[in-house]
């Protein structure tokens, strides 16, 4: 305007802000390019007075007449006010709660002393500066010194913590721009030391920092355009990524160490409005950083580019994304520029209509946010309208915390909380000090959690107290203490020490168990002491990475093969873990038990984007089938084992090579979601997706790719190559998902199976139906009803339902069959009482169903349970209370009722060491400093000693490797009294136990000297096991045999041959060979020739329908929505083996006399309550029934001679049938003859012997 000052600005888009002054300029208008309004006013001596914001928030303030400020008063009218001194220092501030800090100057006005006193709690800093006014030093409330020095510049060059004690020293310098060039931190013993050194150009823009430039000297690399830009981040790997701008100075393009490819695009203010993943990436050879009209051309554009556009209002507010997959995002603001509310659109949308949003729907997902005037969130509803709010004091301190039960009502109007609150409600509240230090916390049940501090922030204290308070209306300090007991001695509490530095040294559990922590001066743990005192130590190189970690010295077991027979020897030592890294500080390399014979060494292998691409073990042994095993020589091969993996442009995994080759696929999305995985026999699971990127439905296929694997190993499978191949089939098996507003899985269906839900009264229902699961979830995400589908055609349901106290505990819960438990849990959530209801409730139960309104029958069986902890929260004791113990007594005594008790004792660590039972008996446990049980006892027994009856306990040790792996156990013939067991005994029983470099058990020699062996495949499947047996020979001379089975295996890992032999023995191997289905089921079984005799055939849920797996007889089986088995059919006379799956409405209709049906009648868990035997007729003795069967005869015989006939007859002694012999083609020469079933050979085989002559 005519006075200079700003009215209007437009931007590059046309979006126009414009400014107004009122009251002589004093009031300042801004207006936005939507026209929201904020305003400053000043006085006259251009003071700011007050603040209001776009929502009508006003900030106040005040000055003396001097013009300092005295007070401010925010939104919410909390207060701060400043005083002065007369030279117009400021001396105190009083915050809006009343704190007071005040503040002492020396004669330069430097602060040499600050004071925070308020309510008894005191906190002094001191300060001192140089002649310059720079700090020099500083003394916090802790008495902790902190000392500084500079050059002549100014710049700092010294920094000391604690000089007189760590003396942890940061030294700097600089190059004449005032840049730092080297900077050391160590201490005054130089225990560790950090060294960077860094490289600037002649701009003096740093282009190198190397990290231990005297060793490792790690260097990572920038470089930039002529303007500044940088250009190319270069990794200590020497990986490059580089960046490339546009003419505003604007980064257009991302290329990664291996050429993906990310690209970005503004509109004119600079605002990105869309971000693009290409899908095919870029020759890193040639991009050329400083043209991007060049790079561009050199760019291959894809719809399966991964796109995320965005929108925004001409408020420069982000209003609207959307995503390859469709999904639209949009986003509201209040008039300051707080996102207020989300919504995520469920229908998809194409990117042609963006940023027009669709239509909106009950399944769009939204997210509200609502604030107080001073922008503090004070309201949360997400998802299902779940409601979280929170309450603060003046000054922002978090006083409560609501998680409401019940919905809020909409997501744009303020929640009215009166009307939501209930007892369910979880409700959190803090207490704060005068310094805003929490030292209360009250959980949603009431129990108490306190906190006390150093004079600075560190927590030095905290109490636990078990038992909880009411919470009162007003909470402070005073009420809640008020609550507690004055005595806190006996309240568990954790203390926690800290060197002048502030890194905790040391803590103290409940039971005052010490933890100890030693660190160098970087702050790297070097030594740790567990609560035994045992000492771990950990070594750390110049960049900060644990190369080294150290168990403390515990036994080791080491089992070795010598010949044919194992040995071990036991040492104490310290087992150590040593990791090697590369530049970046990927792991390279992992040698566990390090600096032993035994040791184990994997290496990994990382791409240029340090992602793992290779894991290799050199010189494995691995079966080799091809060698016989020898005694004393295993017959194996020793190898380099690999697995690998391949990476997409993207980053994502797409080819997976596993030890033996095997190849697995993976094939994603636009959007960068997994939408196919091929295994290595090429069967493919599919994933399909809904807008929010939850898989909505999982495709299993039958029906294998027909494609050459191998051929993709490098490039991977794409979307096209899957697809084109895929054969859909209805075996096809699928699980769906349907999810509420909140994200979670409310419904999980599978494909349709025939269903078939039996009776009582021999009646059945059958179909075909979705085995469904239902899921309904509470305010806090937990499940509270889970419904499994039983019975769809009567929608029947077997329902569990769980209900929890305010803090989220298990307090109650049902069965399928209403059965009712219910818990009482202290502070740690663990259960003091548990009460099991012998009598199922009788009441309806709905997923509303308060747990106070249930009413539980109480029964003198009901089982009633109690247990105590310790501090620590382990379990110290269990009691099942009024027990009924049948009498043994013949004399007519009484059963006994009483309490039955289990006590434990625990060490340190929680472990339990004496478990005490009901009898009195106890067993004993020791454990190593790994935590491993190196001892256990067993009951005390009685037994005779020199003619004397004496208690003895058998004793158990065991003894492990390096590696934590069970290598040795005795259980010795010496009892654990007096530590006789430590004296050797020829009847102790030793089993010892070899493993191979892979861990894999190997050899296991039992306590006779017996070893059995075994090898296992690249992919550590068992290929041979193998003993050598002692027989005799029939000359009396023995005769040691190999006894061997070996196995071949599927691509896929899964068994598919198997043979088992004595070799010389003279038999041949015995030979069982398996084939298997899409899903890893076996599906056939045979004797190794190709044929598959036995079978299984499943329905979409995976259950055996058809088998005859039982003695070879066909036999169907019938199961409900649940995959509870519910009927089995056989029959005599028919055979069921061709019985297709679509027929089974007509199978179960059949009669008795076809069929053989045994039926279940099952409760809502599954218990078989009822059961239906094969239905048979009564027939009267002069009535005949007709049973239709035949025999066929293979040849045409002039007489039959001797011929053995079976058929299915009533299983009933005395009856008279006719058999009817009647030649195929011929039936004028059919005859038949009588049979009087008298004579019983066996169970339903009777004989009757006639003659007769057919032509």
């Amino acid at each position: 305007d005519y006075r200079s000052r700003l009215v209007e600005r437009v931007d590059a888009l046309g979006q126009k802000t414009t400014f107004t002054y009122e009251d002589k300029g004093q009031t300042v208008n801004l207006f936005s390019p939507s026209g929201l309004k904020q305003t400053v006013k000043k006085n006259v001596f251009d003071e700011t007075v007050e603040k209001i914001d776009a929502n009508g928030a006003v900030w106040k303030y005040e000055y003396n007449e001097d013009g300092h400020p005295i007070k401010t008063v925010d939104p919410l009218q909390a207060e701060t006010t400043y005083d002065y001194n007369i030279a117009g220092w400021q001396t105190q501030v009083t915050d809006p709660l009343g704190a007071v800090t005040s503040y002492e100057y020396n004669n330069a006005r430097e602060i040499i002393k600050q004071t925070e006193d308020n309510n008894g709690i005191k906190r002094v800093t001191q300060l001192s500066h140089d002649s310059r006014g720079r700090e020099i030093e500083h003394c916090d409330g802790n008495g902790i010194w902190i000392t500084t020095k500079y050059d002549r510049r100014g710049l700092e060059i010294e920094k000391i913590v604690d000089p007189d004690g760590l003396h942890l020293t940061t030294s700097s310098q600089y190059n004449g721009f005032h840049s730092l060039i080297s900077q050391v931190k160590s201490d005054l013993n130089n225990t560790a030391k950090e060294y960077f050194t860094y490289e600037y150009d002649n701009l003096n823009r740093r282009i190198a920092t190397h990290l231990d430039p005297d060793g490792l000297n790690l260097i990572k690399r920038k470089e930039y355009d002529a303007i500044g830009n940088v250009i190319a981040n270069i990794d200590e790997n020497g990986n490059k990524v580089s960046l490339i701008y546009d003419a505003n100075n604007r980064e257009r393009y991302c290329v990664d160490a291996m050429g993906g490819v990310i690209g970005k695009n503004y509109d004119a203010i600079g605002q990105l409005t869309e971000n693009r993943e290409y899908k095919t990436g870029v020759d890193l050879t040639k991009v050329d950083t400083t043209n991007l009209s060049a790079f561009e051309a050199s760019l291959t554009v894809s719809t399966a580019d991964n796109i995320l556009n965005y929108a925004y209002d001409v408020d420069g507010r982000r209003i609207a994304s959307l995503n390859s997959n469709g999904l639209f995002i949009s986003m509201a603001y209040d008039n300051v520029g707080r996102e207020t509310l989300e919504r995520r659109y469920a229908t998809p949308v194409s990117m042609d209509t963006f940023p027009t949003p669709p239509p909106a729907s009950d399944q769009d997902r939204q997210h509200a946010w609502m604030y107080d005037l001073k922008g503090q969130l004070r309201f949360d509803i997400v998802g299902e309208s779940i409601l979280t709010e929170e309450v603060r004091d003046k000054k922002g301190n978090l006083l409560t915390r609501y998680k409401y039960e019940n919905p809020a009502t909409s997501f744009t109007e303020l929640p009215n909380t009166a009307s939501l609150k209930s007892d369910g409600d979880r409700v959190a509240s803090f207490v704060y000090d005068a310094l805003d230090r929490k030292i209360f916390e009250i959980d949603g049940e009431g129990f108490v959690t306190e906190y006390a501090y150093d004079a600075g922030e560190k927590p030095i204290q905290t109490w636990e107290y078990q038992q909880p308070i009411v919470v009162p209306e007003e909470i402070s300090e005073q009420s809640i203490r008020a609550l507690l007991p004055a005595d806190k001695s006996a309240v568990p509490s954790i203390c926690n020490r800290y060197d002048n530095a502030y890194r905790k040294i040391s803590t103290t559990d409940e039971l005052n168990c010490e933890e100890k922590f030693t660190l160098d001066a970087l702050g790297h743990l070097v030594e740790y002491f567990d609560k035994e005192g045992a000492s771990w130590q950990y070594v750390h190189d110049a960049a900060g990475r644990k190369i080294s970690e150290s168990t403390p010295s515990v036994p080791v077991t080491t089992v070795s093969e010598n010949g044919s027979v194992l040995t071990f020897k036991q040492e104490t030592h310290r087992v150590t873990k040593k990791t090697d890294y590369d530049a970046v500080g990927n792991t390279v390399q992992v040698t566990e038990s390090y600096g032993t014979a035994d040791q184990r060494t994997l290496k990994f292998g990382y791409n240029a984007c340090n992602q793992l691409i290779t894991t290799t073990q050199e010189n494995v042994p691995v079966s080799d089938l091809t060698q016989a095993p020898v005694q004393g020589k295993r017959p194996e091969k020793l190898v380099t084992l690999v697995t690998s993996t391949n990476y997409n442009t993207r980053q994502k995994p797409i080819v997976l090579c596993d030890e033996a080759g095997g190849l697995k696929y993976k094939t994603y999305d636009n959007f960068g979601l997994l939408r196919y995985e091929v295994d290595q026999e090429g069967y493919v699971t599919q994933y399909d997706y809904n807008t929010f990127n939850d898989p909505i439905l999982i495709t299993r296929y039958d029906t294998p790719l027909k494609l050459n694997l191998s051929d993709y190993a490098v490039t991977g499978l794409s979307l096209y190559d899957i697809v084109s191949e895929l054969t859909p089939s209805s075996q096809d098996r699928m699980l769906s998902y349907t999810y509420d507003l909140s994200g979670r899985k409310c419904y999980i269906q599978q494909k349709e199976i025939f269903t078939y839900y039996s009776k009582e009264d021999g009646n059945a229902t059958y179909g075909m139906a979705k085995p469904t699961q239902h899921y309904i979830y509470n305010a806090f995400n937990q499940k509270i009803v889970d419904r499994t589908l039983i019975n769809p055609f009567e929608d029947e349901w077997a329902v569990k339902q769980t209900w929890y106290n305010r803090k989220g505990d298990t307090v109650a819960e049902t069965d399928a069959t209403q059965y009712f438990t219910t818990y009482t849990r202290d502070r740690r959530g663990n259960a003091v009482e548990k009460v099991e209801y012998a009598t199922a409730l009788d009441s309806v139960l709905t997923p509303e169903t308060k747990l106070a309104d249930i009413k539980p029958i109480v029964a003198n069986n009901d089982r009633h349970y109690n247990y105590d902890y310790d501090s620590c929260g382990g379990l110290i004791h269990e009691v099942q209370k009024g027990v009924i113990l049948e009498s043994t007594d013949f004399n007519g005594k009484a059963d006994v009722i009483q309490d039955i008790h289990t006590y434990y004792e625990l060490d340190q660590k929680g472990r339990i060491i004496k478990k005490t039972m009901p009898d009195g008996n106890k067993k004993l446990a020791q454990y190593d400093q790994r935590g491993l049980m190196i001892l256990q006892t067993d009951v005390p027994r009685h037994t005779e000693v020199n003619g004397k009856e004496t208690i003895v306990t058998p004793v158990t040790t065991i003894g492990y490797n390096a590696f934590g792996q069970l290598s040795c156990q005795t259980k010795h013939a010496n009892a654990y009294e007096n530590n006789a067991y430590l004296k050797s005994n020829s009847a102790d029983q030793t089993t010892l136990t070899y493993y191979d470099v892979r861990g894999l058990m190997v050899a296991v020699q039992n306590p006779e000297g017996a070893v059995h062996e075994q090898s296992f495949t690249e992919t550590k499947l068992l290929s041979r096991s193998w003993d050598w047996v002692t027989g005799w020979q029939g000359n009396g001379q023995t005769v040691v045999r190999l006894k061997q089975t070996t196995s071949d295996y599927s691509p896929r890992g899964l068994e598919i041959e198997r043979r088992e032999e004595i070799v010389g023995g003279g038999a041949a191997p015995f030979i069982t060979a398996w084939k298997w289905n899409a899903f890893g089921e076996q599906s056939g079984k045979g004797p190794g020739d190709g044929t598959y005799p036995v079978y299984w055939f499943y329905d979409n849920a995976g259950n055996v329908w058809n088998s005859n797996e039982n003695y070879n007889v066909p036999e169907i089986t019938l199961y409900d929505a649940s995959a509870a088995q519910r009927a089995t059919l056989r029959s005599a006379n028919n055979s069921l083996a061709g019985i297709k799956y679509d027929s089974l409405s007509d199978l179960v209709s059949w009669d008795y006399s076809k069929l053989q049906r045994t039926e279940a009648v099952r409760d809502k868990k599954g218990n078989v309550i009822h059961q239906l035997l094969p239905a048979y007729q009564t027939l009267d003795d002069d009535t005949p029934e007709p049973y239709y069967t035949s025999v066929t005869s293979g040849s045409l015989y002039s007489d039959f001679g001797s011929y053995s006939l079976s058929w299915p007859a009533p299983d009933e002694k005395g009856l008279e049938c006719q058999l009817t012999l009647w030649p195929n083609g011929s039936p004028e020469y059919s005859k038949t003859v009588p049979v009087k079933m008298t004579a019983m050979i066996s169970p339903r085989i009777y004989r009757h012997t006639y003659a007769t002559s057919l032509h």
